[in-house]
């Protein structure tokens, strides 16, 4: 064999530089780790939903308080559910109920001052708007409703003990709302669009009817100490239109999963007889 000369280049070092840069970079490339992926390409890692970045979603909360709003809505469901049952049974209100729907409102202020002081929210991608929209009307509402009761000895709540059992009931929503901030998934979150729409179409159906009711009654006895009473009832007809809408925004939003969901299945599918056709 021969000897190569001293001084003289090898192949590699006589490569222009454009060649060494494109060959170092293969190299690197090669070399990267790759992630673990599924047979159609898929990351292996728990799936998670997007983040929001919108500026109008306000920043999450401490998880501590997060797992707190948690187990307050989901006594406060549990509470509900002891009240539609009693209702259901006997058709008399629990004692309690008025006590109940004190810590609702009081656990949906301390949220909206959150929200509007400290910037932070327990409930999953809300914004200011959707406390003051959802949270603020209740609150004023409710808490005149409750002041009422001692002008009309307890009926201003009594009439509407459907309203309330069942509202107190859906705070399951809340509570999986907050759990969604400590555990964000996506899988989860697709999960809670069926229900919700239950919930919305449940609380426009029993919001309808509890006016009804309440304004058929007191047209019917005239009795003067519930006018104001009355008076308040008849926003329970903007809250029935208010949940109207969101059945209508949910209802578009699972039709939106349901085709990306099916675009993929196809894709999927189309990958995998492109497998089996190259096993033939």
């Amino acid at each position: 064999t021969r000897r190569r000369p001293a001084g003289s280049a090898t192949s590699s070092d006589a490569a222009p530089p454009e060649l060494k840069k494109s060959v170092n970079a293969t190299t690197e490339c090669a070399a990267a780790p790759r992630k673990p992926t599924t047979i159609n390409g898929a990351n292996n890692a728990p799936e998670s939903p997007p983040r929001d970045e919108s500026p109008g979603k306000l920043a999450t909360a401490r998880a501590p308080f997060c797992v707190g709003a948690v187990v307050v809505y989901s006594k406060l469901s549990v509470r509900g559910a002891r009240h539609v049952s009693a209702l259901w049974q006997s058709g008399a209100a629990l004692a309690t109920m008025d006590t109940d729907l004190c810590f609702l409102i009081a656990m949906y202020a301390v949220e909206i001052a959150a929200a509007v002081v400290f910037g932070v929210s327990t409930m999953y991608r809300w914004s200011r708007r959707h406390f003051l929209e959802h949270h603020l009307p209740f609150v004023v509402l409710a808490s005149l409703q409750l002041a009422q009761n001692a002008a009309t000895g307890g009926r201003a709540t009594a009439q509407h003990a459907e309203w309330i059992a069942l509202v107190l009931l859906i705070s399951i929503n809340e509570a999986s709302a907050a759990l969604l901030c400590v555990w964000p998934n996506a899988k989860f979150d697709r999960c809670r669009l069926v229900p919700n729409m239950l919930i919305q179409a449940g609380l426009f159906c029993c919001e309808t009817t509890s006016w009804l009711r309440a304004t058929a009654r007191q047209l019917r006895d005239r009795d003067p100490a519930m006018w104001v009473t009355t008076l308040l009832s008849q926003f329970l007809l903007c809250a029935a239109a208010v949940h109207l809408s969101y059945l209508h925004k949910l209802y578009k939003v699972n039709q939106k999963v349901r085709r990306a969901a099916s675009s993929s299945c196809l894709r999927s599918s189309s990958a995998e007889s492109d497998d089996d056709s190259n096993l033939d």
